[in-house]
């Protein structure tokens, strides 16, 4: 590794500024994207920047539960009734890029986190770790980093643990959000990359009562995303690196 390759690596690990930005390294939610199409992913690259309130609430969420500290920074809460008139403006205006809620959704992101951590086995996993830890790691000979919600070591086991909300938390309705949200691929691109021996998803749901449920990724869920992962990780090689192939000749191709 030369010197601007390890400065490089160093700044990765240690800025979030510098994480965010670069593109160079592969990561789980472009993989995400490249799962939809090339064309999606080069959007991304092109600076195109998903915005929506489900993305506010899902980032202040994941921000109260595991970086609180953060929270007077990046988050903002407007208590106003509307996201209507001057009032809303105003207040826009003065948090221009920090990510906005509303007072009723904080208040429900203190409700999800106290259920979320009520069962003692989720309480040591999530309290008892340490929290957004990232790593960068070479996989099929591409470079690839990625920020895991929490690493809990214990008995010289390395548990990783990613905090998921849903609409439905029960076994069954979270395995299939699961497979379609792709989180059997993170869990194997994360448990690979980071060198883990066990890999949970914490999970709330986004509505009262907030049931709560602890899933261990098993072997079968993780070796189906690793096959996942290898096959995206082919695409991304041919259509970003070697470039055998043009983003914008992508098409679907099939029979109905």
């Amino acid at each position: 590794m030369d010197i601007s390759s390890k400065l490089k690596h160093e700044l990765l690990l240690s800025d979030d500024n510098v994480y965010y930005s670069d593109t160079k390294f592969v990561t789980n939610s472009m993989l995400s994207l490249l799962n939809k199409s090339p064309q999606h992913l080069q959007r991304m690259l092109n600076g195109y920047k998903e915005d929506s309130p489900a993305l506010n609430f899902g980032k202040a969420f994941h921000t109260i539960v595991l970086e609180p500290e953060k929270f007077d920074t990046e988050i903002a809460v407007f208590d106003g009734k509307t996201k209507r008139g001057k009032a809303w403006d105003e207040f826009k205006e003065k948090n221009k890029g920090i990510t906005i809620i509303t007072n009723n959704e904080y208040n429900k992101i203190l409700e999800m986190r106290k259920h979320l951590v009520t069962p003692v086995d989720s309480y040591e996993l999530i309290e008892n770790s340490m929290h957004e830890v990232v790593n960068v790691w070479n996989m099929l000979g591409i470079d690839c980093k990625g920020k895991v919600d929490c690493v809990y070591n214990v008995n010289d086991r390395k548990i990783l643990i990613d905090v998921k909300t849903t609409q439905d938390a029960s076994p069954e309705a979270f395995r299939r959000s699961a497979y379609k949200y792709g989180y059997h691929r993170q869990a194997a691109f994360y448990m690979d990359g980071m060198g883990a021996d066990e890999f949970w998803f914490a999970v709330i749901e986004k509505e009262a009562p907030y049931r709560t449920g602890l899933y261990r990724a098993s072997d079968e869920f993780l070796n189906n995303g690793r096959k996942e992962l290898s096959d995206l990780l082919d695409m991304y090689r041919e259509y970003f690196i070697d470039k055998n192939k043009q983003v914008n000749e992508y098409y679907f191709k099939g029979e109905l």
